[in-house]
């Protein structure tokens, strides 16, 4: 019966997370103020971040190997995977995550130098995809115009030379 899944790995209750850390934080900017205590002001809610702790035993995972190889290579190449938790038809969808970080202790070995036993730990990070970038409908000022643009609101200059004889440009004389 499978716990849950990361990717396409899939976790069994036998083969699943011992420890399944969820972490939420939110971002605050602190503004300070003169005279007294600062204020703080909520910015947004941060990337949830979580911590599963798996233990993976030949009986119930084969290709421990093959299986922790696999998670390597979705750290090494920033893939983004689904987190899963229950029964893949029936389960819960936590989200899109990529794996951040991940450790793994090998602790039993059969005489051949297989795996028998490895724990290994993961850190998992929110992912959300990048918005479009959203230009501006906003049109720009009078005073802003492109560059070789001719246009009626123009500003205009004239040089002058004032009584100590240093030239100037006024800006904006009609």
């Amino acid at each position: 019966m499978a716990w849950g899944s990361l990717g396409d790995m899939v976790f069994t209750l036998l083969g699943g997370p011992f420890s399944f850390l969820d972490k939420q934080e939110a971002d605050f900017a602190e503004m300070g103020l003169l005279g007294s205590k600062p204020r703080l002001q909520f910015v947004g809610a941060k990337l949830e971040e979580i911590t599963l702790q798996i233990r993976l035993h030949a009986l119930t995972t084969p290709t421990i190997e093959l299986d922790l190889r696999s998670l390597r290579d979705t750290l090494t190449q920033g893939d983004v995977v689904d987190l899963v938790i229950g029964q893949e038809q029936t389960g819960i969808y936590a989200g899109k995550f990529v794996i951040t970080s991940l450790e793994h202790e090998r602790q039993e070995q059969w005489p051949n130098g297989r795996l028998r036993l490895a724990e290994a730990t993961m850190k998992l990070k929110e992912w959300t995809p990048a918005p479009g970038l959203v230009t501006s409908t906003r049109k720009n000022p009078p005073a802003i115009r492109k560059k070789g643009q001719s246009s009626a609101a123009a500003v205009q200059s004239k040089t002058v030379q004032n009584k100590d004889g240093v030239t100037l440009t006024k800006v904006g004389v009609k």
